[in-house]
């Protein structure tokens, strides 16, 4: 069974009164990850984008100004050559919009396509 779906069912199974104890029981996971999946359901995570564990930190609106400025091309924003890379996209988003992201953690270009 993929964890996606043990996700929704540990979920469902904390949303019906269920304790930890017992969902742990009931599905083979441990303690701390049915804590994890159910905090991380309290936070806003919803399962969504699986293998990123945070929200987004960039608003639509952010989003879609990012997606223009990336279509403008990397050499429109002061860089030598048209390729982009993760340290240039990270670089983009401080300088642009104001929010820092980790080099490895530029996940949301999922988000964009």
């Amino acid at each position: 069974m993929q964890e996606i779906t043990i996700r929704r069912i540990i979920l469902n199974l904390y949303n019906q009164g269920d304790t930890q104890k017992k969902i742990t029981e009931a599905t083979g996971f441990t303690q701390g990850r049915v804590s994890q999946i159910i905090s991380e359901e309290k936070r806003g995570h919803h399962g969504d984008n699986w293998g990123s564990h945070k929200p987004c930190k960039l608003t639509d609106e952010q989003l879609e100004d990012l997606q223009k400025y990336i279509a403008s091309g990397a050499e429109a924003h002061g860089f030598v050559g048209a390729h982009w890379s993760r340290l240039r996209l990270k670089q983009l988003i401080w300088d642009k919009l104001g929010v820092s992201y980790y080099v490895n953690g530029v996940y949301l270009l999922r988000r964009l396509g």
